[in-house]
């Protein structure tokens, strides 16, 4: 029985499509965080502005209100910094799985052109 040839161009172009899937993926989670954060960044900044006015700062409940408001937005601003840290991490770890794929296919292909000559 003979081998069947391999078709180690359609292997790396399927890798290839799949890292540029990868990146697309990733990208469009890294936008949406973006959105979010710019969001918490406005809120924030109100908060913060509202904090500062002079018919809030003179009842101790609503300073209270405002204080834990604030707390929890930043919160959650550090929360969705870590998770982003976590997502590029997750991105880097998937891209190199796929570029050590690919060394592997080019360095068998060089192998078996080796062999042929």
């Amino acid at each position: 029985m003979e081998k069947e040839k391999r078709d180690y161009q359609k292997e790396l172009k399927a890798i290839q499509i799949e890292k540029e899937e990868v990146q697309s993926r990733y990208a469009g989670i890294r936008r949406e965080l973006e959105d979010r954060n710019e969001e918490l960044v406005y809120r924030l900044e109100k908060e913060s502005r509202e904090l500062d006015d002079p018919n809030i700062n003179r009842e101790k409940e609503l300073v209270r209100i405002y204080e834990e408001r604030l707390s929890v937005f930043r919160k959650h601003k550090y929360e969705q910094e870590e998770y982003y840290d976590v997502l590029e991490q997750q991105e880097r770890g998937t891209l190199q799985k796929l570029s050590d794929k690919e060394r592997d296919i080019k360095v068998e292909m060089n192998k078996d052109n080796e062999n042929k000559n």
